[in-house]
C-alpha cells in the first residue's frame, strides 16, 4: 500500500472514529478539521472527499448541504458489559462468538470499566475489530479521585480510580477549575499545624 493510500486510510479512520463518538451530532468538514487539527487545504479537500464517499455508502446521514451525521442504522451494533485488562484494552464477550472481542485503547471512546456498552464489529483482512460506539450505563455513578497539578492554565489533573479499587480501570480526567473550587487546597492542614508550632515555640 503506498503511503498516501495509507495517510487517507487513516484519515477516514480518524473520521469515523470522531463521528461514532459524537453521537447524533452534526457536523461539517470545517468542525472536522479543527477537531483533527488539520490545517492545510489539501488536507481539508481530503475530508471532503472522504465525507462524500461514507455518505454514498450509508455510513453518514446528510442533514443540509455538508453537514453530516453518523448513521447508526449502517453498522451492526451489540450490547455488551466492558471490561478492561491491565493493558488498557477492553474485552467484551458477545454473542455468536465463541472468544472474547478485544478492543483497543484508542476505539474504546471513554467507556470504563464494568460500563454496558454499544459496541460495532467489523470484519478486516486482519481478523475482527470491535469499537466502543456508545456508553448505555455507566456501571459506577461516583468516582474517588486525587487532584494533581498541571501546566495548562485553568486546569487540574484528576487521577481516577474505580470505588472499590480496580487497577485495571484506572484512568487520568482534566477538570476545568470551575468543577473543583470547593475542594480545600491540599495539605492546608499540615501547614497550619507547622505554624502553630512555630508560633508556640516562638
Amino acid at each position: 500500500m503506498s503511503n498516501k493510500k495509507r495517510d487517507s486510510k487513516k484519515l477516514e479512520s480518524k473520521i469515523r472514529s470522531l463521528f461514532r463518538s459524537s453521537g447524533t451530532a452534526v457536523l461539517n468538514y470545517k468542525q472536522i478539521a479543527s477537531k483533527l487539527d488539520v490545517r492545510d487545504t489539501k488536507g481539508r479537500n481530503d475530508i471532503i472527499r472522504i465525507l462524500n464517499q461514507l455518505h454514498s455508502k450509508k455510513i453518514l446521514k446528510a442533514k443540509q448541504r455538508g453537514q453530516y451525521q453518523f448513521n447508526k442504522e449502517a453498522i451492526p451494533t451489540k450490547r455488551a458489559r466492558l471490561t478492561i485488562i491491565p493493558s488498557g484494552k477492553g474485552v467484551v464477550s458477545v454473542d455468536d462468538f465463541n472468544e472474547e472481542l478485544v478492543i483497543s485503547k484508542k476505539a474504546l471512546n471513554k467507556a470504563l470499566d464494568g460500563d454496558l456498552v454499544e459496541i460495532s464489529i467489523n470484519r478486516k483482512e486482519k481478523g475482527i475489530e470491535a469499537e466502543v460506539v456508545s456508553i448505555v450505563e455507566r456501571s459506577t455513578k461516583e468516582y474517588v479521585g486525587v487532584l494533581e497539578s498541571r501546566s495548562e492554565p485553568n486546569r487540574a489533573g484528576c487521577r481516577l480510580r474505580s470505588s472499590p479499587p480496580a487497577p485495571a480501570a484506572r484512568r487520568d480526567a482534566v477538570l476545568p477549575m470551575s468543577a473543583i473550587r470547593t475542594a480545600p487546597p491540599p495539605h492546608r492542614g499540615r501547614r497550619r499545624r507547622r505554624e502553630n508550632r512555630t508560633g508556640a515555640h516562638g
